[in-house]
């Protein structure tokens, strides 16, 4: 996963460099869009494909072959819960270790440092 955000960034620069940034984005997120789209398309195909038809013999032939009681979650609800905390997780673990991050998130922009030695209301050090 974080190999993927290193090749987006570097697609992002060299593009930045030739197109510029504005351009940059919006070509980074159409290919994005584009693979969420493919992604979507292969899930719904693969949802709809058929699944081995199982012979009556072999459907009764246990009486262990089925869960007595139904799960309260499926496996499906327990993979997308899993998704959702680790992308909060990850959300939350990027917006704390880069505060510039957040703060061009608050819509506030990049913090200006200040030269090394200087001193907020203008006087110098002694």
């Amino acid at each position: 996963m974080f190999t993927a955000g290193y090749a987006l960034n570097a697609g992002h620069t060299v593009l930045a460099l030739r197109y510029g940034a504005i351009t940059a984005s919006l070509l980074i997120a159409a290919a994005l869009l584009i693979g969420a789209l493919a992604s979507g398309t292969a899930a719904i195909v693969i949802s709809r494909r058929s699944t081995n038809a199982q012979t009556p013999i072999s459907k009764h032939s246990s009486p262990f072959s089925t869960f007595p009681v139904r799960p309260p979650y499926s496996k499906d609800v327990i993979i997308a819960l899993a998704s959702g905390l680790l992308g909060a997780l990850s959300t939350a673990s990027v917006l704390i270790m880069f505060p510039e991050l957040r703060n061009l998130l608050r819509g506030e922009g990049f913090a200006q440092s200040e030269p090394q030695g200087a001193v907020p209301n203008g006087r110098k050090r002694r």
